[in-house]
């Protein structure tokens, strides 16, 4: 699949009652509270699973693909784990690039300003 998949951000306004459990599980969430969660979650079904999917997925993007200065769970890492159903065909050097051209767009914007 081509091109960046992701929003840049995920509308919770538009949510199922399930993805806004999901996105209140994870809101404001430490890469800590992250890595106590994958560690103490069992792999026994497939909800357990998916869930340590996202957790996983999480994990990865704060730590190496889309980090921030900010320790928490931001809108931006979220945008992923609504979309496991192919999350393996999606386009994450896309989803990286695209993270950091916007990063660099607004810092030139704020020194300028």
């Amino acid at each position: 699949m081509a091109g960046n998949l992701f929003s840049d951000k995920v509308n919770f306004k538009e949510f199922s009652e399930e993805n806004k459990q999901i996105f209140r599980r994870f809101q404001g969430k430490t890469l800590k509270n992250l890595t106590d969660e994958m560690m103490d979650i069992g792999v026994d079904n497939d909800q357990y699973r998916l869930m340590f999917k996202r957790i996983f997925i999480l994990y990865i993007q704060m730590t190496f693909l889309l980090p921030i200065t900010i320790n928490k769970v931001s809108p931006v890492h979220l945008a992923p784990i609504f979309r496991m159903d192919n999350i393996a065909e999606c386009d994450w050097g896309a989803h990286v690039l695209n993270f950091i051209i916007k990063g660099i767009t607004n810092y030139r914007l704020k020194r300028k300003n």
